[in-house]
């Protein structure tokens, strides 16, 4: 009896262990289909293939975490937990899981592994000096059993960080390490990319043919490889080779939107050749029986833009661009084709204006110049409709602006024949009374001679109105020229309606523009802030955030000087959005 006793309990342990154990293994047979199905399709449909096997192993992964907690394969389950959220795109997730199996772990091999995919989840979030400290982290015992995927790894995060030189040795490592399927297509191209952008022609062809010797590769990875192969060509003005490339290429290729990809590299080709007619005609040429699709939606795009910076035809690039918004499915590409769509629409409603005489002139022209160059980056033009502005229209409220955009396109564009400090204490000489020119006061852009500082105390005080404004002023803390009253933490907005418009809401248009200051004492150099504000009905800012910056240091003037641009009002209802590009030059000559 007590032996049958024995025996039912040690079946019962075994069934218990077969239990857990086949749960596991189910968990990575549905990982290792998954990750087959992704190696059978193109790079472009990777991301979205395998997801409901990724979901079932997960499934799997909790089952063993949560009914069998004490069994030797939960730190494998959470492991493989990670893996699955990576592959699947949750990239915050599946750094959680792998820091949770560092904390309850002992496995160093397990331990390593997840260093290993850590730190492919902190390249895919581009946090590429994370990902460099986790990989030198892992020891080199640990390392020895995926020697070449760590190499890999190391090699991708140098390649991003713009490191070539680097990326190339640990490319050319990993290849020469037997590195087979995938891998090794995915490690030749980004190779061939990095010797193209070492200025290494023959070396990057060289990679290029290699990769296109690879049996399973994809018609569309093929054909993405002999289109680079055709750029690092027309990059070395080779035209020759490059066009005897693309049109064999496209004799060879049935998709229409291939087709239509091919065509817009050789257009760039004949760009860069300087044969704009050529390019302008062929684009239209294709253009006329364009299916919808990104590719198509690129090819205007590239139509737009020669239109516009090569031709100065501005109504032919508004339709080119607008195509781009019926064409493309990319929200990026959508965005931006009808961000400029918009401008160029503006431009042409305020040309038209202008030249009717419909509204003030000096206004035309001040925002002519606005629309010049934040939109097109066209300082000459712009700077020559500000200089109308200030001489034939002094005595408008744009005069004062316009002196001081005059002032900024001179030193940021160099532009322009005037003494910049000169022109901004005209607007302090001259419209005492402006808000600009308390601006300028306040921002102490002005250098001021030491034996007339007086002179401009007294001045500073005549803007500055009555003492008790200058007391409240005092009490009001300050950052950048955002002024916050303390214990309300609200930023206090001007009002800056210049008139209501009937109708539906417009797109937001700036019409003042205000300049950061430049950080003090932090010898940074250039640099450059995005900031999103949202502006109402009125044209009055409600609120401003960051959105990225190339260093925190930037975002404080820059989110001042955000909430202090001023916008047209249309009088509807509702807030809208834009995006406002600060950049940050040295500018060393405007301060005291």
């Amino acid at each position: 009896m007590k032996r049958l006793f024995a025996s039912l309990l040690l079946i019962g342990a075994l069934a218990s262990g077969c239990a857990y154990y086949n749960t596991f293994f189910h968990a990575k047979e549905f990982y290792a289909d998954a990750e087959r199905a992704r190696r059978r399709v193109p790079e472009e449909r990777r991301a979205a293939t395998g997801l409901d096997l990724y979901e079932q192993s997960m499934k799997k992964c909790a089952k063993v975490i949560l009914e069998y907690p004490d069994s030797k394969w939960v730190d494998d389950a959470v492991l493989l937990m990670g893996k699955c959220m990576y592959a699947k795109g949750d990239y915050l997730a599946a750094i959680r899981k792998f820091e949770e199996l560092s904390t309850v772990s002992k496995d160093k091999k397990l331990l390593a592994e997840s260093r290993y995919y850590k730190a492919q989840t902190l390249l895919e979030l581009e946090r590429y000096k994370d990902a460099m400290t986790v990989l030198e982290s892992i020891g080199e015992k640990e390392k020895s059993g995926y020697r070449k995927q760590a190499t890999y790894l190391l090699a991708k995060v140098q390649f991003k960080q713009g490191e070539y030189e680097a990326a190339v040795e640990g490319l050319e490592e990993f290849l020469k390490s037997g590195a087979s399927g995938t891998e090794r297509g995915d490690a030749l191209l980004m190779l061939g990319e990095a010797y193209a952008n070492l200025g290494e022609t023959d070396l990057a062809l060289d990679r290029y043919e290699e990769r296109l010797g690879i049996v399973t590769l994809h018609e569309t990875e093929r054909l993405d490889t002999m289109l680079r192969m055709a750029a690092v060509l027309r990059d070395a003005d080779n035209f020759d080779d490059a066009y005897d490339l693309l049109y064999q290429t496209r004799v060879d290729v049935t998709a229409k939107s291939d087709s239509i990809r091919i065509a817009h590299e050789i257009g760039r080709t004949l760009e860069k050749e300087g044969r704009f007619d050529e390019a302008a005609r062929l684009y239209y040429e294709n253009l006329a029986s364009a299916p919808p699709g990104d590719e198509s939606g690129r090819l205007a795009f590239s139509l737009g833009e020669l239109q516009l910076y090569q031709f100065n035809r501005k109504d032919s690039a508004s339709t080119a661009f607008s195509k781009v918004a019926v064409l493309a499915q990319d929200p990026e590409l959508k965005k931006e084709s009808v961000r400029i769509a918009s401008a160029l629409s503006e431009h042409l409603s305020l040309q038209a204006r202008f030249n009717t005489s419909e509204v003030d002139t000096a206004e035309i022209e001040f925002l002519l110049g606005e629309n010049a160059y934040f939109h097109f980056k066209e300082a000459k033009n712009a700077y020559n409709h500000y200089d109308r502005v200030t001489t034939y229209y002094p005595n408008s409220d744009y005069a004062p602006l316009a002196k001081a955009a005059k002032a900024y396109l001179i030193e940021a564009e160099g532009v322009g024949h005037e003494n910049p400090d000169s022109l901004r204490k005209e607007v302090i000489r001259e419209y005492p009374r402006s808000s600009l020119a308390t601006e300028l006061l306040d921002m102490r852009t002005i250098r001021v001679p030491e034996d007339s500082l007086q002179q401009w105390i007294a001045r500073y005080d005549a803007v500055h109105g009555a003492p008790e404004e200058a007391k409240k002023e005092a009490a009001v803390r300050q950052f950048g020229r955002v002024r916050v009253f303390p214990g309300e933490g609200e930023v206090e907005v001007p009002d800056t309606t210049k008139r209501v418009f009937a109708g539906p809401p417009g797109p937001v248009r700036i019409i003042r523009r205000v300049e950061p200051d430049y950080p003090r004492g932090t010898g940074l150099g250039s640099g450059e802030v995005e900031v999103e504000v949202d502006v109402d009905g009125f044209g009055r800012v409600r609120d401003a955030r960051v959105m990225s910056s190339t260093d925190p240091a930037f975002e404080g003037p820059a989110l001042a000087a955000a909430y202090q641009c001023e916008f047209i009002a249309d009088g509807a209802e509702g807030t809208r959005q834009t995006i406002i590009r600060f950049p940050f030059r040295p500018r060393s000559s405007l301060r005291d």
